[in-house]
């Protein structure tokens, strides 16, 4: 949750949105994208419903959102910080930085409003795959690669083929810290989304565990066969 000192709330049927009044519009821009999207994404992962009413928040205040950040890091020391982050759920809400806050940051400075609204729907991907995970497995280990192939793959979001140099291991322990781990993530996605049934899908997002053994058959096929997609 983001510490916003003189917030703007939008009401939603299924979400509220807070924001920074200047942030207003983007904020109702927001809303409209959610709602164009949000049956979509629950249909996939089997929701009918969520638990709750989601809760996001948004600022144009990188200061506060490092604030946010950090204090989510000092209470669970698998999560890191890093000054490129624009958004997260690691609260069970969506916190974001506005799109002009984003272009503050080097690595988003040519995000446009399309790039938004993938961004925003990736976080929503998030919200839902945290409804089906059960929290006694430890989600750092197994599900940080798996969490992202899929939110950047539903979103829209594109990267580029890649060959896979990564162990599973690196996969499962060292996520964050593999170049190019979210073009890695998109690509065993994107193999396992062609060639497995939505079944299976559905089956590792609700037993992760079964995941993390059967990784290193996924990546020895992925080498058989060329993946164009």
């Amino acid at each position: 949750m983001l510490n916003i000192s003189e917030p703007f709330t939008l009401k939603r049927k299924y979400f509220s949105v807070i924001c920074d009044i200047e942030c207003r519009e983007n904020c109702e821009k927001m809303a409209t994208i959610l709602e164009q999207e949000m049956q979509r994404i629950m249909d996939f992962f089997g929701l009918k419903e969520l638990s709750r009413n989601l809760m996001i928040y948004m600022t144009s205040d990188r200061e506060v959102y490092k604030a946010h950040m950090e204090k989510i890091a000092g209470q669970n020391e698998a999560i890191q910080y890093f000054d490129w982050m624009i958004a997260d759920t690691y609260d069970d809400d969506i916190n974001l930085l506005s799109l002009e806050a984003c272009h503050e940051i080097e690595m988003h400075k040519e995000f446009d409003e399309e790039e938004y609204r993938k961004l925003i729907v990736h976080e929503f991907v998030h919200i839902c795959h945290r409804h089906c995970f059960c929290r006694t497995v430890t989600w750092d280990k197994f599900c940080v690669w798996f969490w992202e192939a899929l939110a950047t793959i539903l979103s829209g979001q594109n990267y580029p083929d890649i060959q896979i140099e990564c162990t599973p291991e690196q996969l499962l322990t060292q996520f964050p810290d593999i170049p190019d781990s979210y073009t890695i993530a998109n690509n065993i996605g994107k193999y396992m989304l062609k060639t497995m049934s939505h079944e299976k899908i559905l089956h590792y997002i609700y037993q992760p565990e079964d995941l993390a053994n059967d990784l290193a058959e996924i990546l020895e096929q992925m080498k058989k066969v060329p993946v164009t997609m």
